[in-house]
Order: structure tokens, then C-alpha cells, then sequence
């Protein structure tokens, strides 16, 4: 089976709306979750909500819980244990728009890995270092303690960008590099093709007719707003950082 999920505080569920249609009408997906901060998820869409604001993955004094970042970012880091029926899933941020066909996505050759995600030039100077915002993640091998593994280092060590960083340090050699028209935004290697639209930077912000083709224009402005607050927090007292001058897991 075919599984996705998204990931996302209430801030951010209308962002979900494009990005499930553009999900749907471009694969043959068979499922699609959202993990949300309630029980009941508010817009009429063809996925499963489950309520992760009760988690107890990540520990609400540890040291990647209270960043610019809700903990919906680090929950991607645990999908090993929410999905237990699944030896794959994947996962995508809700600023993505999948603009054509990804059915073959989900049969890429990861059997070996922990996760297949699209490389960051800059980052990946001794190590591949992939982007966050799309990974097909190996949840079967993942259960073989690394999952766990990373979990607790999350809530032991600081990182930049919580969960990218640490899964790119824990899993690094055992990463496949995708294809980059599966994740294409400022800091992934560069396509002309791209299949899937990460909204997560300056390059993006003004493609309103793409967002347009799957939802309505006040909506499709949402996830521009989204790809530029990202994992915000909806309540905060930190000052975050510009993430149109910084990219975000």
C-alpha cells in the first residue's frame, strides 16, 4: 500500500488543502494522513487525522522542543512508531504542491536505506545531506533501533534544524539520493522538471498559478504563507528567525 503523511499545527491545516488535491490528482496513492494537534481534522479532504498533541516521543523540556519549530517537525522523526503498519511511508511538509505524476516514488530502491531524500548541495560536503520537506522513509529497517535512536538524540542534543540535521548525522551512509524533481526548492540540487514544488523558499513565493490549479486563490496564498512560517509555532514568544533569508527543515 501506497501510504502518505503530512504533518501540521492548526495554523497550518488550510495549507494542507493544495497540497492533498496536488497529492491525489498527481499519484496513486492509496493513503494519506495528517498528524494535527486535534481529533477531527476541519476541511473535507480523503485522509485520516490523527491527534499527535498528546505524543510522548519528545520531551516538552528537551533540548529541540522549544525552537522556532513546533514539535509537528520533530513527529516526522517518529513516524517509525505512529505507523507501525507500514514498512514505507512518505513523507511531505504541507508547502508542497506534487505538479505531476510521483507514482513510481514510492518504488524506489531504499530497501538498503533508512530513507531516500533530494541532497543540499551546500550541506553535503563530507556526507549526502538531503532535505527534510519529502523523504521516503524506510519504516521497516528505521525499527531496527535507528528510529529510536534518533528519537533519543533528539531529546538529548541541540540541533540547527532539529530533525533534518539529526536524521542526516544518524543515517548518514545509509541515505539514497532521489531524483531532485522530487524536491525542488532553493537549497536542493537544481531541476529543470520538477515533479514536486517545496514552497520553503524566496524562489516559490510568487508561483501562485501552480497553488491555483488545486485550490482556490485565497486558499493557494495559505501555503505561500505557510512555506514562509513553515513549523512555526502558532503561539511563541521567541522572536523566530526569517526563514525567507534561512531555509527551514
Amino acid at each position: 500500500m501506497k501510504a502518505a503523511c503530512y504533518c501540521g499545527t492548526r495554523n497550518l491545516y488550510e495549507a494542507m488543502i493544495p497540497a492533498v488535491h496536488s497529492l491525489v490528482k498527481n499519484s496513486d496513492v492509496d493513503k494519506i494522513y495528517v498528524l494535527i494537534e486535534d481529533d477531527v481534522f476541519p476541511y473535507d479532504l480523503p485522509v485520516e487525522a490523527i491527534n499527535v498533541s498528546r505524543q510522548q516521543f519528545f520531551r516538552d523540556d528537551g533540548p529541540n522542543y522549544h525552537c522556532i519549530w513546533s514539535y509537528m517537525a520533530l513527529m516526522r522523526a517518529a513516524l517509525h512508531r505512529v505507523f507501525p503498519q507500514y514498512d514505507k511511508i512518505l513523507s511531505l511538509d504541507v508547502d508542497t504542491i506534487v505538479d505531476k505524476d510521483i507514482s513510481g516514488l514510492w518504488d524506489l530502491p531504499i530497501d538498503n536505506f533508512y530513507l531516500g531524500g533530494v541532497k543540499e548541495p551546500v550541506k553535503s560536503q563530507q556526507n549526502l545531506y538531503v532535505n527534510a520537506g519529502v523523504m521516503l522513509l524506510n519504516l521497516k529497517k528505521l525499527r531496527d533501533g535507528k528510529g529510536d535512536e534518533i528519537i533519543e538524540t533528539l531529546n538529548t542534543r541541540k540541533f540547527t534544524w532539529p530533525e533534518q540535521d539529526c536524521i542526516n548525522l544518524l543515517c548518514a551512509g545509509h541515505i539514497y539520493e532521489m531524483s531532485p524533481e522530487y524536491n525542488w526548492n532553493d537549497w536542493t540540487t537544481q531541476t529543470e522538471t520538477p515533479k514536486i514544488l517545496h514552497f520553503a523558499g524566496k524562489k516559490n513565493y510568487l508561483n501562485l498559478p501552480i497553488v491555483e490549479k488545486y485550490a482556490p486563490a485565497e486558499i493557494a496564498e495559505s501555503v505561500l504563507f505557510a512555506g514562509k512560517k513553515h513549523y512555526l509555532r502558532h503561539s511563541h514568544s521567541e522572536k523566530p528567525r526569517d526563514p525567507v533569508d534561512e531555509p527551514m527543515c
